[in-house]
């Protein structure tokens, strides 16, 4: 069942600088379509470029906080009384 699925070698060229050549045709290719679109660029659109370097509007300000409920003046913290007291040292 498997023996067609390996290759045995049968097909086998003695043509390495066949390879050497198609390499080279690749990577010139690729390089040519890297570099047309870099030598180029006058054909691209201007209205496309500058829309996509405009900043953004500010996030809107954090609504105000709500207001605070007036204290009353008796129940004001005790701990700042105890601390202003002094006590008197014998001597």
């Amino acid at each position: 069942m498997f023996e067609q699925t390996f290759v045995d070698g049968v097909g086998k060229t003695n043509k390495s600088w066949t390879v050497l050549i198609s390499a080279l045709i690749q990577f010139s290719i690729l390089a040519i379509l890297i570099i047309i679109p870099l030598i180029f660029t006058d054909v691209l659109p201007q209205a496309s470029l500058t829309s996509m370097l405009v900043a953004p509007a500010p996030p809107p300000p954090p609504p105000p906080p709500p207001p605070r409920a007036a204290a009353r003046a008796g129940a004001s913290s005790s701990s700042s009384s105890k601390s202003q007291s002094t006590t008197a040292k014998p001597a």
